[in-house]
C-alpha cells in the first residue's frame, strides 16, 4: 500500500504508482459518500456515474492488496532469502508502516476525544486495550473497538506481510537450480488454494479477523510482479491466474474479485508492452502516488472536519456548497498528507532501509 516502485534501471515503476494514486482518491470519494457529505451532488449524477465513482469506491482496497503483493515480490526479486533476511524484510515493512499508522491513531483519539468533550457527540468508547491492539496491528483479531475505519486493512497487510516471508523463506530454501522455479512452485500452491475464497468453495478464514479471503488478492500482485520480470512459465501462470481469478468474480458476482483480476492484467500487460514507466505517468498523479498512504490513513477525518466547517457557513446543504466541500477536503486531505510524508512518512522509509543494508530510494 505504501511503497514507490522502482523498476530494474532504478526509475519509477509510474503505472503502479499511478495505480496506487488512483486507488487512494476512490477511497476518499468512497468516504465522502458514506459520511452523507455529497447527496446532493450524488442525486445530481447520472447513478452509474455515482456508483462507479462513490459508491464503488471501497474496491480501491483491492488494488491496494495487488500491489502490495506486486512490491513485495518486487523486493526479493534479486535476493535469495534465508531467516536473517526474512527478519529484516519484515522488521522493514514495520518500520515502513508504523510510524504515520501511530501517528494517525494519535490523532484520531484526539478527534474523538474533542467530539465527546466539546461537541458532546456520543462515540464509541476507546479503552486502552483497544489502542494497545492497534499499536500491534491485532484490532481486527481481538476485535477492538474501532479508532478508524481504514485501519482494518493495516491488519491484513501484515498478516499477508507474515504469510509471504514464510513463504519466500520455504521456496528460497528448497535445493533446485532455479529459485524462479522454486518461488513458483511454492507461490502457485499457494495462489490454488487461496482460490478456495473467491471461488466461494469455503467461507471459513480459521481465525477471525483472518487474512484468508484476501489472500488470493495479494498473490496475484506477486506472482504478475515475476510474471513481468521473469516471463516464461511463470508468466503463463501468473496470467492464467488473473484470468481464472476474474471468471471466478464474475461468477461469484464479486467486484473486489474482478478488480482484483483487472488490477493483476493491466499490470502483467503493461509489464509485455513496456508499458510500466509510461501509463499514468503525469506528474500530479505520481504525486499523489508518493503521498497515497498518508492520504489514505488521514482523509477520513479530514473531510468530515472540512464538510463540517462548510455546512456551519453555508446552509442549508446545496450542490455548490458540496462542490465547494469537495475541492477544500481534497486540497487539505493534499496538503495534509504531503506534510505528514514530509515530516513522518519519509524519516519512516530511511529508518526501514536501515534492515537491508541499501541505501533508500530518492523520493
Amino acid at each position: 500500500m505504501s511503497n514507490v516502485v522502482l523498476n530494474p534501471t532504478g526509475s519509477r515503476v509510474a503505472f503502479a504508482d499511478g495505480l496506487r494514486a488512483c486507488a487512494a482518491l476512490w477511497v476518499v470519494f468512497y468516504h465522502m459518500s458514506e459520511g452523507k457529505h455529497i447527496a446532493s451532488i450524488k442525486a445530481n449524477l447520472p447513478n452509474w456515474l455515482d456508483t462507479a465513482i462513490f459508491d464503488w469506491g471501497y474496491l480501491g482496497v483491492s488494488i491496494f492488496f495487488v500491489l502490495s503483493g506486486f512490491v513485495m515480490a518486487y523486493t526479493v526479486r534479486q535476493i535469495k532469502v534465508d531467516g536473517k533476511t526474512a527478519g529484516q524484510f519484515l522488521l522493514r515493512r514495520l518500520t515502513r508502516l508504523s510510524p504515520p499508522y501511530y501517528f494517525t491513531i494519535v490523532v484520531m483519539l484526539i478527534i474523538n476525544h474533542f467530539k465527546a468533550k466539546v461537541l458532546g457527540e456520543g462515540m464509541q468508547q476507546i479503552g486502552i486495550s483497544d489502542v494497545l491492539a492497534h499499536l500491534v496491528y491485532l484490532q481486527q483479531l481481538l476485535a477492538s473497538s474501532r479508532i478508524s475505519s481504514v485501519f482494518w486493512t493495516l491488519c491484513i497487510e501484515i498478516q499477508f506481510y507474515i504469510a509471504f516471508a514464510l513463504l519466500i523463506l520455504v521456496a528460497d530454501s528448497k535445493k533446485t537450480s532455479s529459485s524462479q522455479y522454486a518461488r513458483l512452485w511454492v507461490f502457485g500452491t499457494a495462489g490454488i488454494i487461496a482460490l478456495l475464497w473467491p471461488a466461494h468453495i469455503t467461507e471459513n478464514v480459521l481465525w477471525r479477523g483472518g487474512f484468508l479471503s484476501y489472500w488470493y488478492s495479494f498473490l496475484v500482485g506477486a506472482l504478475v510482479c515475476w510474471g513481468w520480470l521473469e516471463s516464461g512459465k511463470i508468466r503463463v501462470f501468473a496470467g492464467i491466474y488473473c484470468v481464472v481469478v476474474l471468471v471466478f468474480g464474475i461468477y461469484t458476482q464479486s467486484l473486489f474479485t474482478i478488480i482484483t483480476a483487472f488490477t493483476g492484467i493491466l499490470l502483467l500487460l503493461a509489464g509485455m508492452w513496456d508499458a510500466m514507466g509510461k501509463w499514468l505517468s503525469w506528474k500530479w498523479i505520481q504525486f499523489i502516488a508518493l503521498i497515497s498512504y498518508s492520504l489514505y490513513l488521514l482523509h477520513n477525518p479530514l473531510t468530515g472536519i472540512v464538510f463540517r466547517i462548510v455546512n456551519r457557513w453555508a446552509y442549508p446543504e446545496t450542490l455548490n456548497i458540496e462542490l465547494i466541500g469537495i475541492i477544500l477536503s481534497i486540497l487539505v486531505c493534499i496538503f495534509a498528507s504531503w506534510l505528514m510524508f514530509l515530516l513522518i512518512e519519509r524519516p519512516s522509509i530511511v529508518w526501514s532501509h536501515h534492515f537491508s543494508g541499501k541505501p533508500a530510494p530518492k523520493s
